[in-house]
């Protein structure tokens, strides 16, 4: 029923997105300059503009010039709407994969559904590719925002809804207030890693999402250690981008202390590799793989910890998940900053105490990752939501909330049905 539900939600966000594409597309062919040709260029980005193939130049005195857009024009407008619109469809095929992990673990259909959908996002990452430069994160603490923006409001909901569905679930007391915390803080490290779209969605994700309510039913031990990571990593990144030592070395610490408390030192995995005569390298590379591999595909088998044998992240999360770090790729790529890869350095670090504690992966050691993987999620997301209202005007915005909105809904019936 489950798996039912999430296959309906995501083909209505399909044809929802087709359906008003073609309305924003039959909108914008009535938009048109005053020389009667359309307005491409309010459909492109200013980098997509200088590239793009002018049209032929008309002359007033001809009688025999067509006063119409060129070919060149009209493809112009048809790619700006299509390569958002492929790239949504590509994130609802990786959903519609992802859904299908859950009920079934045979690989034939969802790495088809993983190539397709590969396939359909390959144009729109070209085209951010391009665009990287005039998205650039800035550090927080340069934005210079009040607490009473739209975003500030949003937490402040947001904070609620998490502190009313944990205490819906019988959150310990403890857990509750960590859980409530955390909205702000993946918000703070949303904004400093990209923009404040990105931090409102990270945080709405947070609110809505199956692995603090799970992380609440236990040690609140770990949620409380997944807070004090995500301050230490917003710290650090805005530290090493401001260049600031003293942010560097506090954020630094507060990542440290949650690695050595999260950490089981005393029997690791390595120790037990070694016992048993296995190489402790390769034991401790196969445990970290299956730690990364903990949002899309592994599941912890321990049934005290709240997610039996699945992804601690539902099909929307996954999907935007793997599609966020494919564009924080592309991102690295066209920055060359070496900054850039702190985030996918620390999401390696802070599974570390999963890998070091036990072969399989462990959904509550590997709680420190829940911050930064919520905003990779998050950073996907926005991506999508930025080409669209880019490309399409307001029927992209309507189609963006739409799917941001069926996104959350189905992660919350994730946890809920």
């Amino acid at each position: 029923m489950k798996v039912r539900t999430l296959q309906i939600g995501a083909g209505l966000a399909a044809v929802s997105g087709l359906l008003l594409a073609v309305l924003g597309r039959q909108r914008m062919k009535r938009i048109t300059a005053p020389d009667g040709t359309p307005a491409v260029a309010s459909l492109q980005s200013p980098v997509e503009a200088q590239h793009e193939i002018a049209p032929p130049q008309t002359s007033e005195d001809d009688p025999q010039t067509p006063r119409s857009a060129s070919p060149q024009a009209r493809l112009a407008v048809v790619r700006a709407a299509l390569v958002p619109l492929a790239a949504a469809l590509g994130v609802t095929g990786w959903t519609l994969a992802q859904a299908r992990l859950l009920e079934s673990r045979h690989p034939v259909a969802p790495l088809a559904l993983y190539l397709v959908g590969l396939a359909l996002m390959m144009p729109a990452l070209a085209v951010w590719l391009r665009e990287v430069p005039a998205y650039e994160a800035k550090p927080a603490s340069t934005i210079g925002r009040g607490w009473l923006s739209w975003d500030g409001l949003l937490v402040l909901v947001l904070m609620l809804a998490a502190g009313f569905s944990h205490w819906q679930a019988g959150s310990a007391d403890w857990s509750m207030v960590w859980a409530v915390l955390l909205v702000p803080v993946v918000y703070s490290l949303g904004r400093t890693l990209d923009t404040p779209l990105t931090g409102v969605l990270a945080a709405a994700f947070t609110a809505v999402s199956g692995w603090p309510l799970a992380l609440g039913q236990g040690d609140p031990l770990f949620l409380a250690l997944a807070l004090t990571a995500g301050i230490g990593f917003s710290l650090l990144y805005t530290g090493v981008r401001l260049r600031s030592i003293r942010r560097v070395t506090g954020g630094a610490l507060l990542c440290l202390l949650p690695l050595l408390a999260a950490a089981d030192l005393s029997a690791t995995s390595l120790a037990r590799a070694a016992s048993d005569g296995l190489s402790p390298a390769l034991a401790l590379l196969d445990a970290l793989s299956a730690a990364l591999l903990l949002f899309n595909l592994t599941g912890d088998p321990n049934p005290l910890h709240g997610l039996v044998n699945r992804p601690v992240f539902a099909p929307p999360l996954a999907a935007l998940f793997a599609f966020g770090l494919l564009v924080w790729a592309v991102r690295l790529r066209q920055s060359r900053r070496w900054s850039e890869a702190v985030p996918l350095a620390a999401l390696v670090v802070v599974l570390l105490p999963s890998a070091l504690a036990v072969y399989y992966p462990d959904a509550q050691r590997a709680a420190l990752a829940l911050p930064v993987a919520l905003c990779f999620a998050a950073y996907g997301a926005a991506v999508l939501v930025r080409q669209l209202m880019t490309r399409l005007g307001n029927a992209g915005a309507a189609v963006a909330i739409w799917l941001v909105l069926a996104a959350l809904v189905v992660t919350a019936l994730d946890v809920y049905v």
